[in-house]
């Protein structure tokens, strides 16, 4: 059974280092949640990046989250765009949050969204922009610019918190005895 929890907790830990993280964690003191920046990837590569980690793209409940986001992430050397969960991949025009958060806040720059071109069904926040949100196409942002996700990780649930410590304490029984 050791063994098992063992082999369960390597996987887990081999996905989260799998993923390109740039910067991170990074701990929103408002909600204690957990920030990472990625990487440049599409908003779909960052998605998924963003699950290996536990969580999804940001999610932005109120203006305090997104100058906190902006604050924090905007001023990375070279980077101009960040992937926001936001989108409406699955009815254009209705917009969803990736982790399923019903919509309270948003922040578009005057215009949008728009559905420029017919596909733009992707959120990115351009720093240089005060704060305001764009929706694009999800394979890439604006031009030759690179989008990096910002993934918020929540705090952990109490039954995933003591599957956790279960795994590290099986980690620590089977080193104890090979050791």
């Amino acid at each position: 059974m050791r063994l098992i929890a063992a082999a369960i907790a390597c996987v887990l830990f081999a996905d989260i280092s799998a993923a390109a993280v740039l910067d991170g964690p990074i701990i929103n003191p408002a909600n204690g949640h957990s920030y990472y920046l990625l990487e440049p990837a599409s908003w779909t590569e960052s998605q998924a990046e963003a699950e290996l980690l536990g969580g999804n793209l940001v999610t932005i409940d109120d203006q305090e989250e997104n100058d906190w986001v902006l604050i924090t992430f905007g001023g990375v050397p070279g980077q101009k765009y960040l992937w926001l969960g936001l989108n409406d991949f699955a009815q254009e025009g209705t917009f969803e949050w990736a982790d399923s958060t019903p919509i309270g806040y948003t922040n578009w720059f005057p215009g949008e969204p728009n559905n420029q071109g017919g596909d733009e069904n992707a959120v990115l926040f351009p720093w240089n922009a005060g704060g305001t949100w764009n929706d694009v196409n999800r394979s890439g942002g604006i031009g030759s610019a690179t989008v990096c996700g910002v993934v918020e990780v929540g705090i952990p649930e109490p039954a995933t918190a003591l599957l956790l410590a279960a795994s590290v304490v099986s980690l620590a029984g089977v080193r104890r005895r090979w050791a």
